[in-house]
């Protein structure tokens, strides 16, 4: 899978209120959690720098308006678990088109999206503007074991292709993996990657998110859970509540950051900053960053509602979702909904 991202916290250094310490990133992206803030650290004195992706000529998901999503679900996962992640792709649909959360209070998950189609290839051509759940499978009897190797996810990636009968290079297939399966550098180094494979000849995306609940849910559902490395004894730090579910919550967050990685820059030589190998995209430049006034440590400002959860994006059938910020390739900002 190449290299991988660290979850131990860098040395303090002078803070960035739209920039968090980078981590490695295996395959093209990996998502990571933001370090925690340094003691005695105001937000005040952060220093307004931040990430500048470049455009390096590369093809970005954009031959068609519409990128079609295939997933495969690996493991066992409850209707309502399924459903928050379902919601969030029917919350992608183009909102001006009749989307699912076309009637959804803004900010909306749609609106998120929207900031994709200001990404252009060398053609002028805009990352698909809609997301469609083209078709979904499960895997219950976690058919290659519960301990799985980045190549797994290539393999598990190229039989789901071939299971849709579809080798659409404008199409994603997402892999996720349910709490008791143990991935390889997963929680360690890394909450989710992206890929690509190759189906009949054609390069085909895929990325694979797993659900920390049980396993590191500090790192992969952060701020949702507080990082198990991090000494609460004497700190008055508390996790915020999730909308819908603590796991799920965190899989979604880390399904939008990778997507966007995976729609501006599939084959690693599109849009990001850095050392191709281990590069900041869309979203994991803007790591740790859900808010305004974020810095690290701090997810920024936040919605909330009657129960008390914390959200930015509100989508179908009236779910709340906590999403990345990405990175304004106009603005060349991090600029949260």
């Amino acid at each position: 899978m190449g290299g991988s991202p660290s979850f131990l916290p860098p040395p303090q250094r002078e803070p960035s209120l739209s920039h968090t310490a980078p981590c490695l990133r295996a395959h093209h992206a990996a998502a990571c959690m933001p370090s925690p803030p340094a003691h005695g650290f105001s937000p005040k004195k952060a220093i307004k720098t931040g990430p500048n992706l470049t455009y390096h000529g590369g093809p970005i998901l954009s031959t068609k308006p519409i990128l079609d999503v295939y997933i495969c679900w690996y493991g066992h996962f409850s209707k309502p678990q399924r459903r928050v992640v379902l919601d969030f792709f029917a919350s992608l649909k183009k909102a001006s088109g009749g989307g699912a959360d076309a009637d959804a209070t803004a900010p909306s998950v749609s609106s998120w999206w929207g900031t994709m189609s200001l990404y252009k290839d060398k053609r002028g051509n805009a990352v698909s503007s809609t997301v469609k759940l083209a078709g979904q499978m499960s895997d219950r009897k976690y058919s290659m074991g519960k301990q799985l190797k980045g190549a797994d996810l290539e393999t598990m990636a190229a039989r789901a292709a071939n299971s849709f009968a579809s080798d659409d290079p404008n199409a994603i297939y997402v892999l996720i993996t349910s709490e008791n399966v143990m991935v390889e550098d997963f929680c360690e180094s890394q909450c989710a990657t992206h890929g690509i494979v190759k189906i009949k000849k054609k390069a085909v995306a895929f990325m694979w998110v797993g659900n920390s609940a049980s396993q590191c849910p500090g790192q992969c559902a952060w701020p949702f859970a507080l990082p198990q490395f991090m000494d609460y004894s004497s700190a008055t730090e508390t996790a915020l509540k999730a909308p819908n579910d603590v796991g799920m919550d965190g899989v979604v967050m880390n399904i939008a950051s990778i997507l966007a990685g995976a729609a501006t820059n599939p084959h690693g030589n599109a849009y990001y900053e850095g050392n191709p190998s281990v590069p900041l995209e869309a979203a994991t430049a803007c790591a740790g960053i859900f808010g305004p006034n974020a810095y690290p440590g701090a997810p920024g400002t936040l919605l909330s509602d009657s129960t008390g959860s914390s959200f930015n994006a509100r989508g179908a059938n009236s779910r709340r979702f906590l999403l990345p910020c990405l990175w304004h390739p106009l603005l060349r900002i991090c600029k949260p909904l």
